[in-house]
């Protein structure tokens, strides 16, 4: 469980973060539609790699997919389908792109310092408070976010985008904690027990398993494994900006 240094961003990386805000209704109508689609094609393709099913998410109404695009609390990227040009702003590629694969990053939360039982199984404060923390508070404290949604359609699979998901989540996370004032960062994600590949994936972007007999009773009961990567950040804003 020692702490890492974060994986480097590609420089030509084919990943975008979704927006929050639009000058247009239709841009976000758009996007909104399109990332329906990925999720649902992930739904069908890889059902084993959800807790959610197919069944029950092509249900949903349109105001519970424009909640999940607008959440504060939550940030999603997309990798899309070409790497050689990346010239156009994140919307203009998010529009004309084929999507390939999606991850969110939820957070962050505070990890109470006298909690020993939180340090062991950071992922469960997400489960406790749904509190977003105060800026202020952050100051030298250690900051937990969760990876989640993490999925590649078969289009996409063995060309590195699940990696560059990875890799640009946890670089998002990195800064945001950096400019917070926070000295540590743990980024958390729980994989199901019988996901090798996923379980491999997170391996090779530097994170170790913490606990291999997680179970979980939400929304149903899975067995997991729970996974973390832990950032120090003792260097600061400008350590951060000169890596």
């Amino acid at each position: 469980m020692s702490p890492s240094s974060d994986p480097a961003t590609p420089q030509n990386s084919n990943v975008v973060l979704i927006p929050k805000k639009y000058a247009h209704q239709k841009d976000l109508e758009a996007i909104i539609t399109r990332y329906r689609t990925l999720r649902l094609r992930g739904l069908k393709e890889n059902p084993d790699a959800f807790s959610s099913k197919y069944e029950d998410e092509v249900e949903f109404p349109y105001e519970k997919w424009l909640a999940r695009v607008t959440n504060p609390q939550a940030r999603s990227f997309i990798a899309y389908d070409d790497q050689t040009d990346n010239s156009l702003d994140p919307l203009a590629l998010l529009l004309s792109r084929e999507w390939l694969g999606t991850v969110t990053i939820v957070g962050p939360r505070l990890l109470p310092e006298d909690n020993k039982t939180l340090s062991k199984a950071p992922w469960d404060v997400f489960f406790l408070t749904d509190e977003r923390i105060p800026s202020e508070e952050t100051h030298h404290t250690t900051l937990v976010y969760m990876l989640g949604g993490m999925f590649v359609l078969e289009a996409g699979r063995r060309k590195g985008n699940g990696r560059r998901l990875i890799e640009r989540a946890v670089s998002e996370v990195r800064t945001e904690a950096t400019e917070a004032g926070a000295s540590r960062v743990l980024v958390v994600s729980i994989v199901e027990r019988n996901n090798d590949a996923a379980r491999r994936l997170y391996e090779t972007c530097s994170f170790d398993v913490w606990d291999d007999e997680l179970v979980l009773q939400i929304p149903q009961h899975q067995e997991c494994v729970g996974m973390v990567l832990d950032l120090r950040l003792e260097g600061g804003l400008s350590d951060a900006l000169e890596r």
